[in-house]
């Protein structure tokens, strides 16, 4: 018999355990070279930009994340990461257009340009309130308070007009609050007294330049008759005039009218300008007889002439006394010469 040839010692094709640890381990360090290189190539690029962005940001200025030999990323270099992925969401939010919901809105200015105190006489009349606004609010509408019934009827537009009522007792005063939305102002409206005097609504008269008088060649003379009733042709029952000697130191003969100012009565008729000459100034009352129920030849007095109105008191030598309004228009004739009768 043949010897039995020795068997070939076995040659196992495992590979040991300490040997495929070590293979792992370079692979995976294969692999995390190749990411980070990635990785720091992509930082690279955008290391100005995120720096830029997160220096005015909540986010610390980032650095290029470090690594260690394994393939494990650092801690804080994860947590830088993180930070750069939260701040970029923001960085849009930061840079888009405010809603329009977000948009600041002012609030209505309403201002008032007129008078304050608004004053009427005690036959009451219709105001007028002006007043600029800033800022209009989309459905927004003017509103009214007043602390008083006597004022009412009020219209809103450009201006706001509100109408007081006659006043038959003593002066009053009350308040108009105007508001709009958030905006208010306030408006404080007086009204005399009411007049218990002799109240007159026609007029006519003559403009006498200067030169017709002799004594007072410099001086403007106006003398009118105001009365109840509109005609002049002679003295009605029932009615009141009052003639009215004025001097005054200017006047207009293409746009004739009592200068507006203060005339105080002149005793001495010495034609001085802001003077009323008493020789041919009076005032008379007819009752329903003819007779002269009220007959007035002033030796005091005085008289306030304002754009709207002629008013004023006269006083004769028993102390009998008239106080007068007139409001109306006065036909002015112009003459520069006085009339000889």
């Amino acid at each position: 018999m043949s010897e039995r040839p020795e068997r070939p010692e076995y040659q196992s094709t495992r590979v040991p355990e300490y040997q495929r640890g070590q293979r792992d381990q370079r692979d995976q360090r294969e692999v995390s070279d190749k990411y980070r290189t990635r990785l720091e190539q992509i930082l690279d690029k955008a290391e100005p930009v995120l720096a830029l962005f997160l220096s005015v940001s909540f986010v610390p200025f980032v650095t290029k994340p470090t690594y260690t030999k394994t393939c494990n990323l650092n801690f804080e270099s994860m947590k830088r990461l993180l930070r750069i992925l939260v701040a970029l969401p923001l960085l849009f939010v930061a840079c888009e257009q405010p809603k329009e919901s977000e948009v600041e809105v002012k609030p209505p200015v309403l201002t008032l340009t007129s008078e304050s105190i608004l004053s009427f006489s005690d036959e009451g009349g219709v105001g007028i309130i002006e007043y600029t606004l800033e800022n209009e609010v989309e459905g927004a509408e003017f509103t009214a308070e007043k602390d008083a019934e006597w004022i009412s009827e009020f219209s809103f537009g450009e201006n706001i007009a509100f109408s007081v009522l006659p006043n038959d007792g003593v002066e009053r005063e009350a308040t108009i609050t105007i508001k709009y939305d958030v905006a208010s102002m306030e408006i404080t409206v007086k009204q005399e007294a009411v007049f218990e005097g002799y109240k007159l609504s026609y007029g006519i008269g003559t403009y006498y330049l200067p030169g017709a008088i002799e004594e007072a060649p410099e001086v403007h003379n106006y003398y009118v008759t105001l009365a109840t009733v509109n005609d002049f042709s002679t003295y009605l029952p029932e009615n009141s005039y009052l003639e009215l000697d004025f001097y005054a130191a200017a006047g207009d003969a293409e746009n004739p009218a009592i200068p507006v100012g203060e005339y105080t009565l002149d005793l001495s008729n010495s034609c001085a300008p802001a003077t009323v000459g008493c020789a041919y100034s009076r005032f008379m009352y007819f009752n329903a007889d003819y007779i002269p129920e009220v007959w007035i030849l002033p030796i005091d007095g005085k008289v306030v002439v304002t754009e709207e109105r002629i008013e004023g008191y006269l006083v004769d030598e028993y102390g009998d006394k008239v106080t007068f309004r007139f409001k109306g228009d006065i036909a002015l004739d112009v003459e520069s010469e006085i009339a000889e009768y």
